[in-house]
This record gives structure tokens, C-alpha cells and sequence, in this order.
């Protein structure tokens, strides 16, 4: 994929410029080639002075291939990178505190090609300060892969979609204060999640459509049908 960002007006729909991703040193063999950060999601802050990505690099040694975590944070008014954080693990998904000051991401430690014992496979939630981006805490959910994560409408609590190794797909709700796992609830082919802007229902994007939850209890309050492979939310 593509290591560049693009900035685009969208009032003329062209682009303005590009960003270009930085380029990773492994740990592993530093001498004999580098990493190219492919951006993966984009977030901006909720109060405009960040707009942070989400990227993958490449490490490759003798015996191991996988994928690593990287997040920048982008200055929207001068288009350059801040800062940017290596993280252990497996691309991640992300999401913002309302008041801007903790990024919240999400993480497998399932990503090399190599089998690995189910036992082992797990996700991690980790909560990040925004202005060192440094782990301020973490916490295992079971889980084989997170595919969304978002911030209540109260900042009280995560939500986060994730797949086990069957195939299924659930919703677990995270306390961002004791860091338990307060709620949970099997959706099929769940895959990304959303708050309507009151806060009254939870939206959950499946394989063939949008599904309605109440977020006190994960019940299902409506479903509607568009189609086959739907994305997007």
C-alpha cells in the first residue's frame, strides 16, 4: 500500500498535498533495509489539534515475519508529524477521549505468520496520554481480533468489536476507570461500531446492514437489511 497520506480540499475535490509516512529502522537486522509506515486509519482529535494515524510496519528476521503498530499525530495547520509512537504488537484501532487527552487503542498479538497456541492469541486494550503518547495503562480482553473501538457518549466507557478464532464476532464494554470488562454480547459478523449523537442508540455495522443496540444492556432494538458485504459506518 501506498506510504503517503493525502490531504484533500474538499470543496474543489483535488489534492493539496501529501504526507509522507516515516520510515521504521527494525530492531531486528537495522543494516540491511528499512520499513515504510502504510497508514491504516485516520482520527482526528475532538479538538482539532491532532488528527492522529494509524499505520503497520514490516519486521522481518530469520525465523519471524509480522506486522507492528504505529500511531503519529499529524499538526492539521502545518501538515507535519509530531510525533510518532512504535507500539508492540499488531495494528491496532483507535479511538479519542472526548476532552482530547487519552487515546484509547486496541491490539492482537496475533500477526505473525507462524502458528502460534490459541491459548496465547489475545487482544490488549491500552489507554495512551495524548501529549506523550506514553501507556498509562493496559488491560487483556479474550479475543482473537479488534475490528472498531469507541468512546461513550459519558467518556465512562469503551466499546469494542472484536472476532474470535471460531469466526464469531461480539461487543464487549470496557470501565475506563477499573479497566474490567463490564458487558458483553454476541453479534454476527459484527464489524464496526458507532453512537448515535444523543447517545441513546449504539450502531453496529454488520455484513448485511446496521444493527441497533441499547447501550445500557447490548440488546438488539432494530435491524435493518441493505445488502450483501456492506462496509463503511
Amino acid at each position: 500500500g501506498s506510504a503517503d497520506l493525502s490531504v484533500i480540499d474538499t470543496a474543489r475535490n483535488t489534492v493539496l498535498t501529501t504526507i509522507a509516512m516515516p520510515r521504521i529502522v527494525p530492531s531486528m537486522y537495522p543494516w540491511e533495509w528499512t520499513s515504510s509506515v502504510v497508514p491504516q486509519t485516520i482520527l482526528p482529535a475532538p479538538d482539532g489539534a491532532v488528527v492522529y494515524v494509524t499505520g503497520t510496519y514490516a519486521s522481518e528476521g530469520a525465523n519471524d515475519y509480522r506486522s507492528h503498530s504505529v500511531v503519529a499525530a499529524i499538526d492539521p495547520t502545518s501538515l507535519s508529524i509530531g510525533s510518532t509512537t512504535l507500539l508492540e504488537g499488531c495494528p491496532a484501532v483507535l479511538a479519542v477521549a472526548h476532552d482530547s487527552r487519552t487515546l484509547y487503542l486496541a491490539q492482537s498479538n496475533y500477526c505473525s505468520r507462524f502458528a502460534v497456541d490459541a491459548a496465547d492469541i489475545r487482544i490488549t486494550v491500552s489507554a495512551l496520554a495524548a501529549d506523550t503518547q506514553t501507556v498509562t495503562w493496559s488491560t487483556p480482553v479474550t479475543g482473537f481480533q479488534p475490528s472498531s473501538l469507541t468512546v461513550s457518549p459519558d467518556g465512562t466507557q469503551l466499546y469494542l468489536v472484536e472476532s474470535n478464532l471460531d469466526g464469531g464476532t461480539s461487543i464487549v464494554v470496557l470501565d475506563v476507570q477499573t479497566l474490567n470488562v463490564v458487558a458483553s454480547a454476541v453479534l454476527d459478523t459484527a464489524a464496526d461500531v458507532a453512537f448515535a449523537p444523543d447517545g441513546a442508540q449504539l450502531y453496529v455495522r454488520t455484513a448485511t446492514g446496521l444493527t441497533a443496540l441499547d447501550p445500557a444492556t447490548l440488546a438488539v432494538n432494530s435491524t435493518l437489511f441493505i445488502g450483501n458485504d456492506v462496509s463503511g459506518l
